[in-house]
């Protein structure tokens, strides 16, 4: 994978750009990519709720794999430094069945 920096550090003279600031760059692109990553796989979970019909399918199954799912991209979200998640909640119209089950872990 390559990366370019942004034009506001490519124009710093070379006796800034240190070591450090390198490594904070990757790390922010790393935790950037991990969290649309995280958020990729948290849509396509939450698409199964529209396959959910009442008597016909394990509807405890789907809530608990979407709940899974937005559980790894809020800790996504916490680890790229963004702590409220009350947007997440009510941009996507998470329902109440998934916000139950946000980090438990059922018995098996």
């Amino acid at each position: 994978m390559s990366v370019r920096p942004p034009q506001s550090l490519s124009s710093l003279s070379l006796s800034t750009r240190n070591g450090a600031s390198v490594l904070e760059y990757e790390l922010l692109a790393e935790q950037a990519a991990g969290l649309g990553h995280a958020e990729t796989l948290f849509l396509k979970a939450l698409g199964r709720l529209d396959d959910i019909k009442p008597g016909q399918n394990d509807t405890d199954d789907i809530y608990q794999s979407v709940a899974d799912a937005l559980f790894a991209y809020i800790v996504q979200r916490e680890a790229c430094g963004l702590k409220s998640h009350d947007d997440i909640y009510d941009m996507y119209n998470i329902p109440g069945q998934v916000r139950a089950r946000i980090g438990v872990t059922p018995k098996r």
